[in-house]
């Protein structure tokens, strides 16, 4: 049995970053992301649920985009892009930011179902 100093002390255990290529770019031109911790996602998921309901419709559209703000960052671990880029980062290649978001969601433990369900909570909730 694994005690509680050796789960919360592990370096096993902090936050990963993967730099995911994107040749589209140039060789070796890279894009790093970094996995969500437990607390950075509850606030991401949190911030979701308590948007005024003219915003929720929109942020649902654009979850992806804005899990990329969350997760790219640089090796300090700044974020590269800033919530004001998000409408920038929608008009990108799908199958590129499709590349990079997957890595996200890997890392920071999301499913595909839970970012179809934050989208949908969102949309059922601008509805109401």
């Amino acid at each position: 049995i694994a005690t509680a100093d050796e789960f919360l002390s592990s370096p096993v255990l902090d936050r990963q970053k993967v730099d995911v290529p994107v040749p589209e770019l140039g060789s070796g031109k890279v894009i790093p992301i970094w996995g969500m911790t437990v607390e950075e996602r509850s606030a991401f998921e949190d911030r979701r649920s308590q948007l005024p309901k003219n915003q929720r419709k929109k942020e649902a559209r654009q979850i992806r985009e804005r899990i990329l703000v969350e997760c790219c960052r640089n090796d300090d671990g700044v974020q590269l892009f800033t919530i004001d880029q998000v409408e920038q980062l929608g008009k990108r290649r799908s199958d590129v930011i499709e590349r990079l978001v997957n890595v996200a969601l890997n890392l920071s433990g999301f499913t595909e179902q839970d970012v179809d369900s934050i989208a949908k909570n969102l949309e059922a909730a601008s509805d109401v």
